[in-house]
C-alpha cells in the first residue's frame, strides 16, 4: 500500500518525486521488520516499478542507480530481517529462562503461577514429592540428586498431554495441572504411568503424591493447599503412595488410591 500510495502521489505531483522517494526507506524497514525471509525479494519488481515511476525519466544512468538500489533494498531487508530472527531467538530464551527450570525442564513458580492462573473447575491438581532426597543428596551426593530431579522431570513431561501443565515448585517438589473432565481419575492415571516409568530407571527412588480436583466454589490456591494436605497423608502413611483429598467443609476425609504400588485396600507393609 506504501509503494502504491508512493506511485499515485508521484504521478499525480511530479514536483513532490524527490520529497516522496524517501518513504522507500520506511519500506525497507517494513519489509525487513514485518515480512518473512525473503520478503524483500517478492516486493522488488512492485518496488522497482514505483522507483522508475517516480524519477519520471529512464536513462543508462537511471538504470545503474536503479541496480544499485535495489541491491540496496534486498541487503537491507536481508539484514533487518536477520536482525529480527536473531532478536526472536533471544526474546524466546529469555522468557525460558524467565518461566523454566533448567534441570527439570518444567516450569519454575514463575510459569507455575501463570498456568494455575488458568486452571478451572473440574481440572486436577497434582503435588509430586520425591520419597527421603535429601538422604539421597547426602549418601550419594548431589550430582546424583541433580539426575533423579532431572529423570523424574523428563518422565513427568512425557506423561502429560499437550493441555497439561507440570512445574518444579522447589527443591524435590512438583506440581501438576491436568485440564480434564474426568476428575481425580486422570490423577489416577498419571501416577500410575509415572510410578512404572520412573520405577524402570532403578534409581531406587520413590515418590508420593496428593490429589486434588478443583470445584466451583475452591480457589486454586485452596485445591493446591488440599492436595499439599493429601500429600503429607501419604508421607506419615509411609511415602510411595498417592491420597486423593477430601473436601473438609463436609467433613469427606483424604482417602488413599494406591500404596506401594498396590490399589488402596491391599495390605501394607510399612515403607
Amino acid at each position: 500500500l506504501a509503494l502504491l500510495g508512493l506511485a499515485l502521489t508521484t504521478v499525480a505531483a511530479p514536483g513532490l518525486a524527490g520529497v516522496m522517494i524517501g518513504y522507500f526507506v520506511l519500506c525497507f524497514a517494513y519489509t525487513g521488520l514485518f515480512l518473512p525471509d525473503r520478503g524483500g525479494a517478492v516486493l522488488l519488481l512492485p518496488a522497482l516499478v514505483t522507483y522508475v515511476v517516480s524519477l519520471r525519466a529512464f536513462n543508462a544512468e537511471l538504470a545503474l542507480r536503479t541496480c544499485f538500489v535495489a541491491g540496496v533494498w534486498l541487503a537491507l531487508a536481508h539484514l533487518l530481517n536477520r536482525m529480527r530472527r536473531r532478536q526472536d531467538v533471544l526474546v524466546a530464551q529469555l522468557h525460558a529462562d524467565a518461566h523454566i527450570d533448567p534441570l527439570t525442564g518444567l516450569a519454575n513458580r514463575r510459569g507455575m503461577a501463570r498456568f494455575l492462573a488458568e486452571a478451572e473447575a473440574g481440572d486436577v491438581l497434582v503435588v509430586f514429592d520425591l520419597d527421603h532426597f535429601k538422604r539421597v543428596n547426602d549418601e550419594r551426593g548431589h550430582a546424583y540428586g541433580d539426575h533423579v530431579l532431572e529423570t523424574f522431570g523428563r518422565h513427568l513431561g512425557r506423561q502429560l498431554r499437550t493441555r497439561d501443565r507440570a512445574a518444579r515448585s522447589g527443591g524435590e517438589e512438583m506440581v501438576v495441572l491436568l485440564r480434564c473432565r474426568e476428575q481425580e481419575r486422570c490423577g489416577k492415571q498419571l501416577t500410575r504411568r509415572l510410578r512404572e516409568a520412573f520405577g524402570d530407571e532403578g534409581l531406587g527412588v520413590s515418590f508420593s503424591a496428593g490429589l486434588a480436583v478443583v470445584g466451583e466454589d475452591r480457589t486454586v490456591e485452596e485445591t493446591l493447599g488440599d492436595a499439599d494436605r493429601a500429600l503429607y497423608r501419604a508421607k506419615r502413611a509411609g511415602r510411595d503412595q498417592v491420597w486423593l483429598a477430601g473436601d473438609p467443609r463436609s467433613g469427606e476425609d483424604d482417602t488413599p488410591v494406591w500404596r506401594h504400588g498396590l490399589p488402596a485396600g491391599f495390605p501394607v507393609l510399612a515403607a
